[in-house]
């Protein structure tokens, strides 16, 4: 063979392998951006799914300490703020149930248990007012002022 001919040859090789690395590495780069761009969204959706799961423990919060202060007063308004906040419950629960199927049964029941403890701390409060022992022992206690009171002047 002519030396010319074998310059050819291995040129034309080189060129050949360099054309093939150039496409394995512009192959690769491209499978790596789409795992990329695949990694980026599943990450937003978890991040998402995390903030309405932030979003849901913050509102059950707020709608426990709003229960727990209910029987100190202002019924009306304090009624009014629980009821919103056990709306925003069952509204952030039912976006999660889409996301989480299977735990949809149980994200369902939060409202409905955070409305039935509304209900019985209503019920306790109606039953405090009714029978409020502490009224009629200070009643009691101040009529018996007045008649040691009263004693005590005769």
């Amino acid at each position: 063979m002519r030396p010319e001919t074998k310059a050819s040859i291995k040129t034309v090789l080189l060129f050949a392998i360099t054309l093939l690395s150039a496409t394995l590495i512009l192959a690769y780069f491209h499978t790596s951006n789409s795992r990329l761009k695949v990694n980026r969204a599943v990450i937003e959706r978890q991040q998402s799914s995390l903030a309405l799961i932030d979003s849901l423990i913050n509102s059950i919060d707020k709608t426990q300490r709003s229960l727990q202060v209910y029987p100190a007063g202002r019924e009306a308004l304090r009624a009014n703020v629980i009821t919103q906040y056990i709306s925003r419950v069952d509204s952030i629960a039912g976006k999660l149930s889409i996301i989480y199927k299977e735990e949809s049964p149980n994200l369902k029941e939060l409202p409905r248990l955070l409305y039935t403890q509304y209900e019985n701390i209503k019920i306790l409060n109606s039953e405090f007012k009714e029978n409020n022992r502490l009224e009629e022992l200070s009643t009691k206690l101040k009529s018996a002022k007045e008649y040691t009171t009263q004693k005590r002047l005769l």
